[in-house]
């Protein structure tokens, strides 16, 4: 499974009235160098109360991948607001971590992300696996949630 480690990682929690609902946002900012080759690599991991994420999910999308000028990594991932909790509880240990990814197309170097998560030393603490089901309903049953 690919991966890259990250050095610097920030949150940011937003609230607001739409249509008279309270809408929930968090962001989680993930960037690291790689000491070895120089290449930039960034995450931002998007967890929103108001998106539906079942459309992402029924075709079996985490996130999106594309490369960089420099031959790093630019990653988005669209997450369940209910696992903010999961992944804010790894970041905060306050060790070196790794964001790991699969594509949804294994030959390919960018593309729809179908897993995605974070852990360390080869061990993988939270993640986010889209297993498309073809036959109906698609619900959340597809989204599968590993807590530490």
């Amino acid at each position: 499974m690919p991966k890259f480690t990250f050095t610097k990682h920030r949150h940011d929690s937003r609230r607001w009235v739409k249509n008279g609902r309270e809408i929930e946002t968090h962001t989680l900012e993930l960037a690291g160098t790689d000491e070895a080759t120089g290449k930039t690599n960034r995450a931002i991991l998007i967890f929103d109360s108001e998106t539906d994420l079942q459309r992402s999910r029924r075709a079996g999308t985490a996130g999106y991948i594309t490369g960089k000028p420099d031959g790093g990594v630019s990653l988005v991932g669209w997450l369940p607001h209910s696992e903010f909790a999961t992944y804010l509880e790894v970041l905060e240990s306050g060790e070196a971590l790794t964001v790991y990814f699969a594509l949804r197309n294994p030959d390919s170097k960018v593309g729809y992300v179908r897993r995605l998560g974070i852990g360390r030393y080869e061990k993988i603490l939270a993640a986010t696996i889209c297993r498309p089901d073809f036959r109906e309903p698609r619900g959340a049953s597809n989204v599968v949630r590993f807590p530490i």
